[in-house]
């Protein structure tokens, strides 16, 4: 913890705001609100380099150790393992790591810090749903196309790279704002990082055992896969923290 930061009892109080606002809203489940704390959370620790611990809320619900969770790697008609790589994706940038077990995409597992794992659970839900309306968006405009009357492939290839494309310009706009982070916060936002996979590294070794991350290479970069990237890359996930109000949202 940073004991010269003059802010800093301002900066706990505000966490223990935030975290007192996440158990309220998990109590009604109001998903919107508990992972809009759970995102203003987390960015205030890496900020400030604190840790759970730092908050002291007297709390018994209050988690900082690791866990996993079982998560469906298709829940869409289009099928394709973009699910996959969507997960992995925001994976990488909340501090957890997504692997697949037996020798299917369908089945996946998420590991990190519960906060992070329900932050993962809430970004794919809602970029998912996204990508899948915009998908049906863009079919509609590919079909008027001069290519569509060339090359009249099924709407569900088309979707299936167009949703690739999307994962791939999301990848692409995060890891941008992960080495502005780090150009920023220097060797906190690094150590963070380390730190969280020596950990989750620790623990799938203690309790899963043997495990796989996806490592998939792309193929070829259709028309649907660009238009897809660029979708992908034009994602705003905005965070708004005062005092007196905690807001996230996701638009496209």
């Amino acid at each position: 913890m940073d004991t010269n930061n003059e802010n800093l009892d301002s900066v706990l109080k505000k966490l223990q705001k935030l975290q007192k606002l996440y158990d309220s809203a998990k109590e009604v489940n109001s998903e919107g609100e508990a992972e809009a704390a759970a995102i203003a959370i987390q960015r205030l620790l890496t900020l400030h380099n604190l840790s759970m611990e730092d908050i002291k809320i007297d709390d018994e619900n209050v988690n900082d150790d690791i866990i996993h969770l079982h998560l469906s790697g298709e829940n869409y008609s289009c099928g394709g393992w973009w699910e996959e790589r969507l997960t992995s994706v925001v994976c990488m940038y909340s501090f957890c790591k997504c692997y697949y077990y037996g020798n299917s995409y369908k089945r996946l597992l998420v590991v990190g810090k519960k906060e992070n794992v329900e932050n993962v659970l809430w970004m794919t839900k809602f970029l998912s749903e996204k990508f899948v309306k915009l998908s049906e968006k863009r079919w509609d405009e590919y079909k008027k196309s001069e290519e569509y009357s060339i090359n009249k492939i099924t709407k569900h290839k088309f979707q299936r790279n167009y949703l690739i494309g999307c994962t791939d310009g999301l990848n692409a706009k995060m890891n941008a704002e992960r080495e502005y982070e780090k150009k920023n916060l220097g060797e906190k936002v690094t150590s963070l990082v380390v730190c969280n996979d020596s950990m989750i590294k620790k623990y799938v070794n203690e309790n899963i055992g043997r495990s796989r991350t996806s490592k998939r290479t792309f193929g070829d970069q259709s028309s649907a896969r660009n238009i897809g990237y660029t979708d992908g890359r034009m994602v705003q996930i905005n965070k708004q923290i005062d005092s007196n109000n905690v807001e996230g949202r996701i638009s496209l």
